[in-house]
């Protein structure tokens, strides 16, 4: 339960907050006022054929509000932008050879197979009518910010991944192998 003077910026002495007295800075956060989006950038081939490149990113905007009241929040503990992908690719720069279907991508990804991996890092596949193999590497993304985060070693993700299609077509038939390593 609130109680006092909400009429300015500054908190009257006698706020209290579940009858403990409420102190500016130490006991709970001012409250905001916030804002957030995404923004997507991405580009395939325009300036060199074959070579693409992505970006996706989160962002907050808080601007300080003129009323305060006193909750406790996360928002304060993390960067207000946060770069989610940024990566680019090459597919399709070698025109002829068993390495025409090779494509390499490296940078911050999501890397999709047992379980969704994000990654700072290098991945690459190659495909024919009936093989497709591919492999990954990187240095883990902490998506989730303890604190800690930026201080502690980055864990080393792999993986790797081999379909063998057994029939092409509208209904293919196909076995797929997948590992993840972190």
């Amino acid at each position: 339960m609130l109680s006092g003077d909400w009429s300015s910026d500054v908190c009257s002495s006698d706020l209290t907050v579940g009858g403990a007295d409420y102190v500016e800075g130490q006991t709970f956060r001012g409250a905001r006022a916030y804002a957030f989006g995404d923004a997507y950038l991405g580009s395939r081939g325009l300036v060199v054929p074959g070579i693409s490149a992505y970006l996706a990113s989160q962002f907050r905007l808080r601007p300080d509000a003129l009323y305060k009241a006193p909750f406790v929040d996360g928002w304060d503990e993390i960067d207000p932008v946060q770069l989610r992908a940024a990566w680019t690719e090459a597919d399709g720069v070698i025109d002829s050879g068993p390495l025409r279907t090779l494509r390499l991508r490296g940078g911050r990804q999501f890397v999709y197979g047992p379980a969704i991996a994000h990654l700072d890092g290098l991945q690459a596949t190659w495909s024919s009518r009936w093989l497709k193999l591919g492999a990954y590497l990187g240095s883990r993304v902490p998506d989730w910010d303890t604190g800690d985060a930026r201080t502690e070693p980055r864990q080393l993700i792999t993986g790797a991944e081999a379909t063998l299609t057994l029939r092409p077509g509208p209904r293919p038939l196909a076995v797929r192998l997948r590992s993840l390593r972190y």
